[in-house]
């Protein structure tokens, strides 16, 4: 929060209780609950609902919020029911489809602007996969990236990827010390049901792969990215993050991308921990909502999210390379005519 100016930050981690209504299908969550914590407690009572692993429910729900579950049941802001919030004049009110319902809709897609949120209602759904399968496929950057990428695009296809997979693409420096690029997938089912697109990646010729199955409530642990990993920032390194949503890949961009992050990794040895993330969603469950009309979300055309993790030691010297090379990796991924946003 060091970039904070004239602001205020409040605290909300002691808001974290999560009430399962009598009928199974809505849980009343505190504003401040996490995200593994919402993932455990509903898997205890064979409940789901979309939410990422190290974060807070309502961060990325207020905005949208990309899951793994979105091909069933669209995104995080799209299972908001109501909230209850404190608006800036400090009134305590209620908004959902029938009572402040031009404040609901605001709220869900725009809701960081409006107020805090005490609490939410949230539609869960039963845990039918408590299983899933995750495959991890890494592959030499530099002579990879056209091929692995035209797979991926066809896996996609804008959008259209089979609603039980997401894919995760991470160009990174791995533990030889050159740059690499792995695919992982995630699949809610078993290894015979994604037998196809496992198929797909390992005609790529990848360097190495492996494969497991595991409960959901593992699913972030077993690729690395679980609540303690230096991707949810608890490492004593900066973080920060630069995304962009696309509508598909881009060779080009891509290979633009690659030269930048290799001469960022190469030219400042502080930010070899950094890496380009790559995320494919299937959007059935997305585009199944009326979101234009419903939600103030605007980005449903996006099927992929791009963004730059820079991962670093702290210093404000560093701080200013993440932000040149955050921006000049956005630009480089921005189609022609679009402006970038802040």
């Amino acid at each position: 929060m060091k970039n904070l100016h004239h602001g205020l930050n409040i605290y909300l981690r002691n808001l974290n209780a999560i009430n399962i209504a009598s009928d199974g299908n809505s849980a009343t969550m505190g504003g401040g609950v996490y995200g593994d914590q919402v993932i455990r407690y509903l898997a205890a009572n064979g409940k789901v609902a979309g939410s990422c692993t190290c974060t807070s429910l309502l961060g990325p729900a207020l905005g949208g919020g990309f899951n793994r579950y979105q091909g069933l049941h669209g995104l995080l802001t799209d299972n908001i029911l109501s909230l209850t919030l404190v608006t800036a004049n400090g009134t305590l009110t209620t908004a959902s489809p029938n009572l402040n319902s031009e404040l609901f809709w605001a709220m869900r897609g725009a809701g960081h602007n409006f107020g805090i949120v005490t609490s939410v209602e949230y539609r869960i759904f039963e845990d039918q996969t408590p299983t899933w399968w995750v495959g991890s496929f890494t592959f030499a950057a530099q002579e990879s990236l056209d091929t692995v990428f035209a797979a991926l695009g066809k896996l996609n296809n804008e959008g259209e990827q089979d609603r039980r997979m997401t894919l995760y693409t991470a160009l990174a420096v791995g533990d030889d010390g050159e740059v690499a690029l792995t695919v992982w997938v995630y699949f809610a089912g078993s290894a015979s049901d994604a037998s196809s697109y496992i198929r797909l990646l390992l005609a790529l010729q990848p360097r190495k792969s492996s494969n497991q199955s595991v409960p959901y409530t593992e699913l972030a642990d077993a690729v690395g990215t679980g609540t303690n990993s230096p991707v949810c920032g608890h490492s004593g390194i900066s973080a920060a993050t630069f995304p962009i949503g696309l509508r598909e890949y881009d060779i080009g961009a891509i290979h633009r991308v690659y030269d930048l992050y290799t001469e960022l990794v190469a030219q400042h040895p502080d930010f070899r921990a950094s890496a380009m993330q790559f995320e494919a969603y299937p959007m059935e469950g997305v585009r199944n909502v009326d979101g234009y009309a419903s939600t103030a979300y605007a980005h449903r055309g996006d099927n992929i999210l791009i963004s730059f993790l820079a991962l670093y030691t702290p210093s404000a010297t560093n701080d200013d390379i993440a932000h040149v090379y955050g921006t000049k990796i956005r630009r480089a991924l921005l189609p022609p005519g679009d402006r970038l946003n802040a």
